[in-house]
């Protein structure tokens, strides 16, 4: 005689990127060991392998190929939150040079927000010539062809940037850059000058992230303002 099966409780979370309604159910105890092992092991590949799986399992997706960094980070709190608690234990470090000291906090997961996100991603290139680009925020899919850790080397610098251009247009024409050869992208991207290059720089500095910000005031006296951004300032 099969044993019975329990219910699954569904719940629908925001996209925040697009507004789209998903649903998601808890994840299970077994989901569970997998994540704290990776989580255990500080790895980031592991850590990140563990949280795509987890939220496409969960979130009974077929795939998370095109869902956005920052909407990935989103949906895991998320389902933390479901999963095991909506408040995370995290540490406040003391920003004084020769201070160590830090104060536990308790954030509650339901109030973060994704700031960041706007519909306007056009940057100018060229203002004589009217050349400039729309960019797109990069994907998991894409964000697997670049060496996140090493992007300190230019030609890692210049892959990403590639890979998050939309279209490029000047007054006569559009160019979509999926009908581009990646050649012929990366020619377009190392003709840049550096100032140039330093806009695009800047549309990856202000990407959209998961933001908790909070003013410190450690034993010692310093005062500080915190800022977390990304699972990683959520889980270290």
């Amino acid at each position: 005689m099969a044993l019975p099966k329990l219910s699954v409780p569904q719940y629908t979370v925001e996209l925040p990127s697009t507004g789209a309604k998903l649903n998601m159910r808890p994840y299970l105890v077994k989901e569970e060991k997998l994540l704290l092992m990776a989580l255990e092991s500080k790895d980031p590949m592991q850590i990140q392998s563990a949280v795509q799986n987890l939220v496409r399992d969960c979130m009974g997706l077929k795939n998370i190929d095109d869902i956005t960094s920052f909407d990935l980070e989103y949906l895991f709190l998320q389902l933390r939150a479901i999963s095991v608690g909506e408040h995370i234990k995290v540490k406040l470090n003391c920003q004084k040079e020769d201070c160590d000291l830090y104060q536990e906090d308790s954030i509650n997961v339901k109030e973060l927000k994704v700031s960041g996100i706007t519909k306007d991603k056009t940057i100018m290139i060229d203002a004589k010539k009217n050349i400039g680009v729309t960019m797109r925020y990069p994907t998991i899919s894409k964000l697997e062809k670049v060496d996140l850790g090493a992007l300190d080397k230019v030609e890692n610098l210049i892959d990403l940037v590639t890979i998050c251009i939309d279209t490029i247009f000047d007054d006569e024409n559009v160019y979509k850059a999926d009908d581009t050869e990646w050649e012929e992208l990366q020619e377009f991207v190392t003709q840049f000058s550096s100032e140039q290059f330093s806009l695009m720089q800047n549309f990856f500095s202000s990407l959209p992230a998961i933001e908790y910000k909070k003013e410190h005031t450690c034993e010692c006296g310093h005062k500080s303002n915190i800022e977390l951004r990304g699972l990683q300032g959520f889980f270290t």
